[in-house]
């Protein structure tokens, strides 16, 4: 009687053993990730997933829109237009950083006609923008590094701030040129794949050396 009591026990902790491990172990250890997930989520530690949640977001709300029912003042509407205002906000404060997470993170150009100009205002818009582009060279001295900017100026006045993903032009600072772009434009950033992307119209002005344009970032 005892042996078969023995038995009984060790039968029923082989079962709990293999319980556990098939299924509190693994539950437990989705809980953990999801946690450390949502903590990067929040520090904004990965903005590829967080990049990518906005849009699958927005795309999916933005494709049950329908102009007869959802007019502005609505629920819908009003939840739609501060999602897209949300993710245009963090693609802009990312783009300088990860202007290639705009581009991963493009929305099919269907989705910003089918939308109201209220909403569309805030989605990224594929296009192509003629104007002067200039070369800006920045130094900081504490830290010894440099780097530079690019700025397309338009003939209406407007200042779009270039940013490439890939490889930039290779001009030198203070360097003015007549040009085409093609890229997204978020906001006052035109983000590109490359220089591909810039067509030169005309040749380019550069500055002599000793008059060269540069800017010294001054740290306080």
């Amino acid at each position: 009687m005892k042996r078969g009591s023995n038995i009984k026990i060790l039968f029923l902790c082989f079962v709990f053993l293999l319980t556990f491990a098939f299924v509190f172990a693994p539950l437990q250890g989705s809980f953990e990730l999801s946690a450390a997930d949502n903590r990067a989520y929040l520090k904004g530690d990965n903005a590829a997933d967080k990049a990518q949640k906005l849009t699958i977001q927005l795309y999916k709300t933005a494709a049950l829109f329908k102009k007869d029912s959802h007019q502005p003042g609505s629920q819908f509407f009003e939840e739609l237009r501060n999602l897209a205002q949300e993710r245009k906000n963090f693609l802009t404060s990312i783009a300088a950083k990860h202007p290639e997470l705009i581009i991963n993170s493009k929305l099919p150009p269907e989705i910003r006609q089918l939308l109201p100009a209220e909403i569309s205002q805030f989605i990224e818009e594929e296009t192509t923008i003629e104007g002067e582009l200039e070369v800006l060279h920045f130094d900081d001295f504490e830290r010894s590094t440099w780097w530079e900017k690019f700025f397309l100026k338009t003939p209406s006045k407007q200042t779009f701030e270039i940013l490439a993903s890939g490889q930039k032009p290779a001009l030198l600072s203070g360097t003015k040129v007549k040009v085409k772009v093609k890229g997204l434009k978020v906001d006052n950033q035109l983000v590109i794949k490359d220089k591909d992307e810039i067509q030169v119209l005309e040749a380019p002005v550069t500055a002599q050396a000793m008059t060269m344009k540069k800017v010294a970032v001054i740290l306080l």
